[in-house]
């Protein structure tokens, strides 16, 4: 389990993967998220 509280975030998965995800309150579809263009990895900043 993993909690997100803010800020944008993203999953790089070593093997086939599902994921479920639970949000609390109302759900606005699709105008309920912000979508980012993916990033290389060698291109992160890890801090």
């Amino acid at each position: 389990m993993i909690l997100l509280a803010y800020g944008g975030h993203g999953f790089e998965m070593i093997e086939e993967s599902e994921i479920i995800e639970v949000k609390q309150g109302p759900y606005a579809g699709e105008m309920d998220k912000v979508r980012f263009e993916p990033v290389e990895k060698e291109k992160l900043e890890i801090k």
